[in-house]
């Protein structure tokens, strides 16, 4: 990778945790990881 990252995720809750999940594996800081919830916002993974 070249340069910082920013992800915007959109979609499913499950989709959405999956991809995160991939992004902090490679090493993506948090603060670096942007969603939007269409629905009640349950997004538990916080960090």
């Amino acid at each position: 990778m070249s340069g910082p990252l920013d992800a915007c995720l959109c979609g499913p809750l499950p989709f959405m945790r999956t991809v995160r999940e991939r992004l902090r594996d490679a090493g993506v800081p948090a603060e670096r990881i942007h969603y939007e919830v269409f629905g009640p916002d349950l997004w538990q993974g916080r960090d």
